[in-house]
């Protein structure tokens, strides 16, 4: 006997026990994570601002700082930092994701050695990278200009220094560069790993060219990447020390970091006090 839907009684429903969540979800985790670094950063800038606006700090303090962020030798100091950072940072975005590009959207790949080129000058310390380029570009007695005069000798062109000079403004630029560029690939090319290239084959199949593709689809999926990239390399170049100090300084070319380590090492603290004769 062939029995109806009717005639089928409804199987009792299973009451769901609810789930107790748990008083500390990974979430929250990461929240309370966040806030202390947060907090780590933003409490020394906050009193530092404070500072220099006088609040917490008596007028003589408040008038140092102001002259001292005043002088010539600060603005100076201040500008060559932000030529050397900016100029070379832009050479770094540039060369970062034309290597990410390669590495990442094309054919014209040697597999290990394309994706560990980019970052050599990382593993190398900043202050062996510029050593070793005084050795090499100094502009008496580097290798190189050595081997460049002799090969120019042997043609009648003689010279006693040069022609390369790594104490100078393009010299300085250059070391920058090499050492900020493996900062702006690793970031410009994990941003092109995640991006799905069928985003970007379905618009080359949709007749767009290759540059609307770029600037329609690849470009605005990167700004996260590019934005982390400027950000990575204005904080590693304002911070770097090495360079600056052994390619800079003998060219005369003082810079904020430099200035700042000498002062802490040679004037700390800025009012010492006086010895009393007991």
């Amino acid at each position: 006997m062939s029995t109806t839907l009717l005639d089928r009684t409804p199987e009792p429903e299973l009451e769901s026990t609810p789930r107790k969540k748990p008083l500390l979800t990974f979430r929250g985790v990461c929240w309370i994570v966040m806030a202390i670094v947060v907090f780590l950063i933003l409490y020394p800038l906050v009193r530092t601002a404070l500072g220099m606006l006088g609040i917490g700090t008596d007028a003589a303090q408040l008038g140092q700082m102001w002259a001292t962020f005043w002088q010539r030798s600060t603005l100076t100091m201040t500008v060559n930092t932000v030529l050397a950072v900016g100029i070379a940072g832009i050479g770094a975005l540039a060369a970062g994701a034309l290597f990410a590009w390669a590495n990442e959207r094309t054919d014209a790949r040697l597999g290990f050695a394309a994706r560990s080129l980019p970052l050599i000058p990382m593993f190398i310390p900043s202050i062996a990278a510029a050593v070793g380029w005084v050795f090499l570009a100094s502009s008496n007695a580097g290798l190189l200009n050595v081997l460049i005069r002799n090969v120019l000798g042997t043609v009648g062109i003689e010279m006693t220094e040069g022609p390369l000079n790594i104490h100078s403004w393009p010299g300085l630029i250059f070391a920058y560069f090499l050492f900020l560029t493996p900062y702006a690939y690793l970031t410009i090319s994990s941003g092109l790993q995640s991006l799905d290239p069928a985003l970007e084959e379905a618009s080359r199949s949709s007749g767009a060219s290759a540059f609307t593709t770029f600037r329609r689809v690849t470009l605005p999926s990167l700004r996260p990447s590019l934005a982390a990239s400027v950000l990575l390399i204005a904080t590693m170049g304002f911070a770097l020390f090495s360079i600056p100090l052994v390619i800079g300084t003998p060219a005369g070319i003082d810079v904020l970091p430099v200035e700042i380590v000498h002062m802490v090492a040679h004037e700390y603290p800025s009012n010492k006090p006086q010895s009393v004769d007991r």
